[in-house]
């Protein structure tokens, strides 16, 4: 698969089981990713994106983005791919300060990297000192 042949790249979240709104952008980083790989799920040596970041930044999301505006945590996520989706799962377990989510994103690495897709939620989710966050990202190609 090529880029030029993603007719349309979408991206889902799901936070605690439920498909949460939210903008969501695939990078221009995450399409040509994407492209050389979901094509032939052969091609998948590991994970290439294996990190969800979640954070409290409220700017759009762009195809330029390179990071979350204000990310408050990390963590490796247990990923599953078929030729036309890509899904990453985290639980954020006994998160330690209280904040708002209002960002997601996928990387491919525990601290920078590169970003393939960052979603921007609709609606703010307010994070208890103490809380788990289930989060699930998903990236559908067609």
């Amino acid at each position: 698969m090529n880029l030029g042949s993603i007719k349309k790249a979408s991206g889902e979240i799901r936070i605690n089981g439920e498909v949460v709104e939210a903008i969501d952008i695939i990078t221009m980083v995450g399409l040509e990713t994407i492209a050389s790989c979901l094509g032939s799920p052969f091609n998948f040596s590991k994970a290439w994106m294996p990190y969800i970041a979640i954070g409290q930044g409220a700017v759009a999301p762009s195809t330029e983005d390179k990071c979350l505006e204000n990310e408050k945590y990390r963590m490796e996520a247990t990923v599953t791919y078929t030729v036309v989706a890509y899904i990453a799962r985290a639980v954020f377990n006994n998160v330690v300060t209280a904040f708002v989510l209002r960002e997601v994103a996928l990387l491919d690495k525990a601290a920078g990297g590169r970003m393939a897709a960052r979603w921007s939620l609709a609606a703010d989710v307010d994070v208890a000192a103490g809380d788990n966050v289930d989060l699930t990202c998903t990236i559908y190609i067609a």
